[in-house]
């Protein structure tokens, strides 16, 4: 037994221990909870845009980490009340003799002016064919933004608003209703909806892409994000060059950030599909978007067909007639530019439906998805034609010449079924006719011309005059083209049929009598002013397209005023099977005495549009 003393002590140590246990504990309590009060809760609105941490800010008025790393704006939102409030129709900084505003747009936007439409709750909006087809959905969240520090990454708590979410933790297909073009300030919310009107009615007929009565300024800002931005970007390259620059910045950026995480629905289809066809003029990355584009509709299962009719909801039908939209247009896209770059297409024609079928079907829309009708109708004589021009050099000339005539037959009675003497007889907008006509006529006069080197030789003459009248008829209906305002609006693939009809020129004018001459003449004096028309960029395409007609007159003019015959070229005058060099280059090795042609001017803008192309 213990003696009593040394009970007491015992007593007492414990006692002494046990209070300044409590003690520590409570300061550890006391100092977690000022660790916990010191961090920050709401994150920038730079951060919270690509959804990643925002260090280093807790006042809320020193720049975040990030925003100081980068030099960008640290601009910070005020809470939002519970309930949604529509949105101010106020502009923001870019807008001129308008205040600022603290707050960014109202995320939440309902569907109010689609007409017909009844507006849906929020979680609808976000196209629901991605269930329906069951797609695939790869898990990338540990491919993090090489641009970002672990540092930054850390450890995420998600409790925290400004803390980073996995790219996965939304639904497939579901967006943010974010709108960053206008909430980080590149653009005012009334130019906004301007540029998107503008899309809609000059643009878009081009595309044959987007549903007006769906792709509102509120379904967009409500659905995704990245098309918001990339249908503004779209718009302002045409109409409002001054913002163009930081929105092609913007968007790209957030199209490379969507496709690196994985992200994959029918709004990042779309807004690659609408970069790619109205690129800047040296960005070379055509291909491979075009390529990204194809993987995340095979992924998304647009290549499997409906089996059932369209759903009687008209918001439902919509949405599912946007995404089979969009599968034909990437198999349009995927000819266009296989043909443009000399490689192989990837979306086989089976896997598209009958378009014509499924235009009459969406024809309560009133949208006009005849016009992908009429472009898939050729799909297959297209790709004969493709196949034909790579093939070129191994086939004997009877066969040659046999499935040129076939070919050409198939073109022409294509030209007869879509596009009558009567414009208002069409099935489609006169605007819509008169750009689908030019391009059925631009593989016209190419079959021609290549018809001269392989046709029995007491043919040559009634080619080449059949050549000349189809060069007139396409000469028109360029004009024609350029008159409706539309010519602008092609894409810097366009130049290749442009700047190949020069070179068929200037090919076959050696062949030509005198008065046949003058007419060639006349013929890229008339493309020349089409172009220059519309020459107010330096590098804009048509300008470059302008400068290589003006040069490529002026060498058939000297050449022709000239009292003795200059040596004609080889007889073969073939189209090299790639068109890839640069066309300034082509004229100073055709006419090298030349002096007027001067110094190359578009030497980077060729070598990127005709690096590893084929043959127009």
């Amino acid at each position: 037994m213990l003696q009593p003393q040394l009970l007491s002590r015992v007593s007492a140590h414990i006692s002494s221990f046990q209070i300044k246990s409590v003690e520590l504990i409570g300061s550890m309590t006391s100092s977690g909870e000022r660790k916990r009060h010191q961090r920050n809760l709401i994150a920038c609105l730079g951060c919270r845009t690509i959804k990643t941490r925002c260090l280093d800010n807790e006042d809320q008025v020193t720049p975040c980490q990030r925003c100081q790393r980068l030099g960008i704006p640290c601009v910070y939102a005020r809470k939002r009340p519970r309930q949604s409030i529509k949105p101010s129709r106020s502009t923001l900084r870019l807008g001129s003799g308008v205040p600022d505003r603290d707050d960014h747009v109202d995320p939440v936007h309902r569907v109010d002016n689609v007409e017909g439409i009844p507006n849906p709750p929020p979680e609808t909006l976000a196209p629901p064919l991605e269930s329906r087809r069951g797609a695939r959905v790869f898990d990338t969240s540990t491919y993090l933004d090489p641009d970002i520090s672990q540092e930054e990454q850390g450890t995420i708590d998600p409790g925290d608003p400004g803390a980073s979410v996995s790219p996965m933790a939304h639904p497939p297909g579901a967006q943010s209703h974010e709108d960053p073009a206008v909430s980080m300030h590149l653009i005012s919310e009334f130019d906004a909806r301007n540029l998107i009107d503008l899309f809609h009615r000059h643009l878009n007929p081009v595309i044959a892409l987007m549903d007006p009565k769906l792709h509102t300024l509120d379904y967009l800002r409500s659905t995704s994000s990245t098309l918001f931005s990339a249908v503004l970007t779209a718009s302002a390259k045409f109409f409002r060059r001054q913002l163009y620059p930081d929105l092609l910045a913007h968007t790209q950026l957030a199209v490379n950030r969507a496709t690196s995480l994985g992200t994959c629905n029918v709004g990042i289809i779309q807004a690659l599909l609408i970069m790619l066809y109205w690129k800047a003029p040296r960005d070379g990355s055509l291909w491979v978007k075009m390529g990204i584009a194809i993987r995340l509709g095979y992924q998304l299962g647009l290549h499997i067909p409906r089996t059932k009719p369209l759903p009687e909801d008209v918001l439902e039908a919509r949405i599912m007639a946007d995404a089979e939209r969009t599968w034909i247009v990437i198999s349009c896209f995927d000819r266009l530019f296989s043909d443009v770059f000399g490689l192989p297409t990837t979306v086989r024609l089976e896997e598209v439906p009958e378009t014509e079928t499924w235009a009459r079907e969406t024809a309560r829309f009133h949208y006009g998805d005849m016009h992908n009708a009429c472009s898939m109708s050729s799909a297959s004589t297209y790709l004969m034609w493709i196949k034909y021009r790579r093939s070129l050099s191994t086939l004997p000339k009877d066969f040659a010449w046999s499935i040129l005539n076939d070919l050409y037959t198939q073109y022409d009675r294509h030209l007869q079924r879509w596009f009558p003497g009567d414009p208002s007889l069409g099935e489609f907008s006169a605007n819509e006719q008169t750009m689908l006509k030019w391009f059925d006529l631009n593989h016209l006069v190419k079959m021609k011309f290549h018809m001269l080197d392989v046709c029995p030789s007491r043919q040559t003459s009634q080619i080449t005059t059949d050549w000349l009248g189809l060069a007139i008829r396409f000469t028109d209906q360029t004009e024609h083209f350029e008159h409706s305002g539309c010519l602008p609006y092609l894409p810097d693939t366009s130049a290749i049929h442009l700047s190949t009809f020069g070179i068929m020129c200037h090919r076959i004018f050696w062949r030509l009598d005198e008065p046949a001459k003058n007419i060639v003449i006349g013929l890229v004096r008339r493309m020349s002013d089409c172009c220059q028309a519309h020459a107010e960029e330096s590098e804009a395409v048509l300008t470059l397209v302008g400068r290589f007609m003006r040069k490529l007159l002026v060498v058939l003019e000297a050449q022709t005023a000239e009292t003795a015959r200059v040596e004609a070229p080889p007889e073969t005058m073939q189209t090299q099977e790639t068109d890839a060099f640069d066309l300034d280059d082509f004229l100073r090795m055709t006419f090298p005495s030349s002096g007027t042609l001067g110094q190359t001017e578009d030497e980077q803008f060729w070598t990127m549009l005709f690096a590893n192309t084929s043959a127009s």
